[in-house]
């Protein structure tokens, strides 16, 4: 790392929440291995932040830790410490759900309406038609005024929740990786299992994911 050249982020300075361990950890060691100086957090666990300072430094990087946690840190202070973490399962790629009531963390009563399946009304028509020795029936049912949940994509795009599940396009192509940080799916997570990266067995489906923007909005998923 001691020379720059060919370094695309050479002379730029990065900043990691969650870099000392897992996916967070090979975030910043990527980052400083393309030359950038990077500045990571962790929650706890000083040794493991030191451990990767001490590994970039050693290939000639620049990296400093910093024991934090942004969101957490608000949690706390909104309950008055009586939750430790922003949200269960937090991690980088994965869904960071949206404090849809403002009390500063996510539980039961963090829970919204996604929308209503019930249509507004229902319509059909029996049409028949009969000419001599010839008959024809149609029959038309219709819904009009519900919100239509693709419960598809639960199964496809998304981590398998069970054996066998079949993987969609989205999830082979386009969910959040290394390079990918504009994904339409969260990462593929296998670390704490299908539920840390996705909305599938115990967490709630009717958590929303946020969709906070920030300066490094791949980056700042969570900490790992």
């Amino acid at each position: 790392m001691n020379n720059n050249n060919g370094q695309k982020l050479a002379g730029k300075v990065a900043v990691v929440t969650g870099g000392s361990r897992g996916i967070g950890a090979a975030i910043t060691k990527r980052l400083a291995a393309d030359g950038a100086s990077v500045a990571f957090t962790y929650a706890k666990g000083a040794d493991a932040a030191a451990s990767v300072v001490k590994e970039i430094e050693r290939s000639g990087g620049k990296a400093i830790a910093i024991q934090a946690d942004a969101a957490d840190a608000s949690a706390k202070h909104a309950s008055s410490n009586a939750v430790g973490s922003y949200q269960a399962d937090e991690g980088v790629g994965r869904f960071r759900y949206a404090d849809m009531n403002g009390q500063g963390w996510i539980d039961n009563n963090s829970k919204t309406f996604l929308g209503n399946p019930s249509p507004k009304f229902t319509y059909g028509a029996n049409l028949g038609l009969a000419y001599k020795h010839f008959d024809f029936s149609m029959f038309v049912y219709g819904v009009y005024g519900n919100d239509v949940w693709n419960n598809v994509k639960w199964w496809t795009d998304f981590y398998a929740s069970f054996p066998g599940a079949a993987s969609s396009r989205t999830a082979l192509y386009d969910s959040w990786t290394f390079t990918n940080h504009n994904a339409k799916a969260p990462i593929q997570d296998a670390v704490n299992g299908s539920n840390g990266s996705t909305n599938t067995t115990t967490t709630s489906n009717t958590l929303a994911a946020s969709d906070d923007t920030n300066p490094f909005p791949a980056l700042d998923a969570g900490r790992v």
